[in-house]
């Protein structure tokens, strides 16, 4: 009985163009995603269900390398084959990237961040059998996830970027890979720092101070970026006081501690606050830097659409804000379909521009765009 009304609410959510609730109901436990399978498989439960955010249904499918759930999405319109290339490589499923490159899939640095990303040394073959290339930022990926085979394959592939692959290990708590990037040459101790106190790694800090880090308000950042109260209170006994740097970062963090830390030390730039609230998502934060005083509502607003925090970009538009057309090619760049159509619905003009530069991420927004009789 609780299969049958588990799958019964999510055939009704599906039924309803409800995709938010169906992920959420899923993506909550993997059992109920096992109960779902077989309604996945019978499409023809779905009847005329219209999906809005096929991008979210395509990484579920991957997320649980679910190829009928692939599948569905693909009937009612996918078709961003190397954005799904990129998550199948991440999530480490053959099969489904297999799928993404026998639909058109081409991109194959993005297969290779990815397959960097999750530290899947198949796939990553994979797609440097295909043409990938991107050994610099394959490295990084792979020195962030602490992934030392995958490292070294990209350094034997022609990688040299040591500091990025410093900061990356620093940022992933990985002092294997710090090491190595230094062995190799990496000397940029200071970021190494910022990156270390983001993620909230003291043994890499120590580390990185030890071999000279000193610029400590690198460190309070990415302290207050990351929300470490601790290591921010660390780098201001040892001299920090980019007081406005820490509070666009506890902003964008969504640290209200860190924020009003930083406000009692002396921050005053409320619209670099506002901003980055906004484009993380922080509703509560970018009220308090609007008491505080900010005012740059067009700014925030292109933040909001680029984040796809609907909320906030109407909580702008309330304010203020009417740069429509800012707004939409940040919606679009980010592929946020919803914002996009209200950014249209606002008088954003929709041009050559919006359609083939901007939406090169989003293939549904784009056919969407095509579809308007205002594109020119």
């Amino acid at each position: 009985m609780a299969t049958f009304i588990f799958q019964l609410i999510a055939h009704i959510l599906l039924a309803n163009n409800d995709l938010r609730a169906f992920y959420n109901l899923i993506s909550s436990n993997r059992s109920y995603f096992a109960l779902l399978k077989p309604l996945l498989n019978e499409m023809d439960l779905l009847g005329t269900a219209r999906f809005t955010n096929l991008t979210k249904l395509t990484h579920l499918a991957i997320k649980y390398n679910c190829p009928p759930l692939f599948h569905l999405a693909v009937k009612y319109g996918f078709d961003d084959w190397n954005g799904g290339l990129t998550f199948a490589c991440q999530g480490g499923h053959l099969e489904l990237a297999q799928l993404m490159i026998d639909k058109g899939a081409n991109n194959w640095n993005w297969g290779l961040n990815g397959a960097c990303r999750g530290g899947h040394l198949e796939l990553a073959q994979l797609v440097i059998d295909k043409g990938a290339d991107n050994w610099n930022r394959g490295l990084a990926f792979a020195c962030r996830g602490g992934y030392l085979e995958l490292a070294q394959l990209m350094i034997d592939k022609g990688a040299d970027d040591w500091d990025s692959g410093l900061t990356s290990a620093c940022r992933g708590g990985h002092l294997e890979l710090a090491q190595l990037m230094i062995n190799y040459g990496a000397s940029c101790w200071d970021w190494g720092l910022g990156s270390a106190c983001r993620g909230g790694h003291l043994e890499l800090i120590q580390f990185m101070i030890n071999k000279g880090a000193k610029y400590w308000s690198e460190g309070l950042r990415g302290a207050c970026r990351g929300g470490h109260l601790e290591l921010a209170q660390l780098m201001i006994d040892k001299g920090a006081n980019d007081w406005n740097g820490g509070l666009g970062n506890a902003c964008r963090g969504g640290n209200h501690e860190l924020t009003q830390l930083m406000i009692d030390r002396g921050a005053s730039n409320w619209n670099n606050g506002l901003d980055f609230a906004c484009g993380d998502g922080h509703l509560e934060l970018a009220q308090l830097m609007i008491k505080k005083g900010a005012n740059d509502w067009n700014e925030s607003l292109i933040s909001a659409c680029g984040g796809g925090h609907l909320e906030l970009a109407q909580l702008m538009i309330d304010k203020g804000a009417n740069d429509w057309n800012g707004g939409l090619a940040f919606a679009c760049f980010g592929g946020h379909l919803e914002l996009a159509q209200l950014m249209i619905q606002k008088g954003a003009i929709v041009d050559d521009n919006i359609v083939n530069n901007q939406c090169i991420f989003s293939p549904q927004i784009r056919n969407y765009l095509d579809s308007l009789s205002n594109h020119s």
